[in-house]
């Protein structure tokens, strides 16, 4: 039963980023959008329903509490949308304000049930963490595809076995493989062939396999729900 349902979340969740193409940007821009106008959304239908009883909105929030806690919320993620559309080149300027902000937004709305920004603010938080599980597992392979052409020991030194994320904002990002700058050019011939050497196959498939590419995804599905098990507890 679980692993069905841990099939059918997992599915759900790598149609969306790759449909969407989402990086923590985009994220962060959908999330101020809900939240600024959702509440609109709100308020024009507590408007239809007085007018449909013959009531204020007012008297509608002071006769039924539920809606005065979902009017007060509405007014919190109004403001907090707004400002996140002022101000949105400040969060993605600091990687810990950005991961503050979608930690306390995932806790705050997961207690007042929406779903969808609960959803927004896990993707925000994960979309970076498999950075370095990524650049292990293509420089694992790299290093044993490199050893029958270790003659020199030059390329092979070239490798980046050392996982380096580099931020910009709070987009991130790692590099693998062989750095040319550092004596690596010769990977390239090993990893696409020359007009009269043949493409090192198992190199080619260190880094564009389908298997490869596989065992990526499946690793950031991995980290992904660890992380939802965390916040579980």
């Amino acid at each position: 039963m679980w692993a069905m349902s841990k099939q059918k979340v997992e599915n759900f969740f790598g149609r969306m980023t790759k449909s969407m193409q989402l990086d923590v940007k985009k994220i962060l821009s959908w999330y101020a959008y809900v939240l600024f106008i959702a509440p609109l959304f709100f308020w024009a239908l507590i408007a239809m329903r007085g007018g449909a009883s013959g009531q204020s909105m007012r008297s509608i929030i002071m006769k039924q509490p539920a809606v005065a806690i979902a009017t007060i919320i509405a007014i919190v993620d109004f403001v907090l949308g707004y400002y996140l559309l002022l101000n949105k080149k400040k969060f993605l300027a600091n990687r810990q304000t950005y991961r503050f902000l979608m930690v306390s937004q995932l806790v705050g709305q997961l207690c007042v049930g929406n779903l969808l920004c609960v959803v927004l603010s896990i993707l925000g938080m994960y979309k970076s963490k498999a950075l370095k599980k990524t650049h292990s597992i293509i420089t694992e392979k790299a290093e044993k595809a490199i050893e029958p052409h270790n003659q020199t020991h030059q390329t092979e030194k070239s490798l980046r076995k050392e996982a380096k994320i580099e931020w910009a904002g709070t987009i991130a990002s790692v590099q693998t493989g062989f750095s040319i700058s550092e004596g690596g050019l010769a990977s390239i011939f090993l990893m696409y062939g020359t007009p009269r050497m043949k493409k090192d196959q198992k190199m080619y498939n260190a880094f564009w396999s389908k298997s490869t590419q596989e065992e990526v995804r499946n690793a950031q599905r991995e980290i992904f729900y660890d992380e939802i098990r965390r916040l579980g507890g």
